[in-house]
């Protein structure tokens, strides 16, 4: 019975610790200040090999991700298709002639900046998924299927 009682006693106190806000260490939050100055913290998530941060920065909704001693690893942003650069916006329309751009993310590490696009041709019902560097060179196009 005393082991039940602990175990149960257990459960609650992980489910109480789990739902509090989660503050990351000092090494983090500077990392990301420097990284993002104006960037506004929404919410920090731990999930025990990496510090998530969801934040807003200039309009834009994003996430970065973060070592426990608070290396910056990775970075995503959700955007318009307006908002791309402009070498990107001509080289969509040029590639990709009947295309509507459904979604945009950039997604940027320490090696480089993509922009993924989810693009859909109605007349031929293409859906593709698509991966172009700063350049605007498409580095990645993959065939999206309804059915998967």
């Amino acid at each position: 019975m005393k082991k039940a009682i602990l175990t149960i006693a257990s459960i609650l106190i992980s489910g109480i610790l789990i739902a509090q806000d989660y503050t990351p260490s000092n090494n983090v939050t500077t990392s990301f200040t420097n990284k993002y100055p104006s960037g506004i913290v929404d919410e920090w998530v731990d999930n025990e090999n990496e510090i998530l941060c969801y934040f807003e920065d200039n309009g834009n909704y994003g996430n970065a991700r973060f070592t426990l001693k608070g290396v910056w690893i990775n970075s995503e942003f959700s955007m318009i298709e307006d908002d791309l650069p402009a070498n990107i916006l001509s080289s969509i329309r040029e590639e990709y002639k009947g295309f509507e751009t459904m979604d945009v993310t950039k997604r940027e590490d320490i090696k480089q900046v993509v922009y993924v696009l989810s693009i859909y041709n109605e007349a031929s019902e293409q859906d593709l998924l698509i991966t172009i560097d700063t350049n605007g060179k498409i580095v990645k196009e993959e065939e999206l299927n309804a059915d998967e």
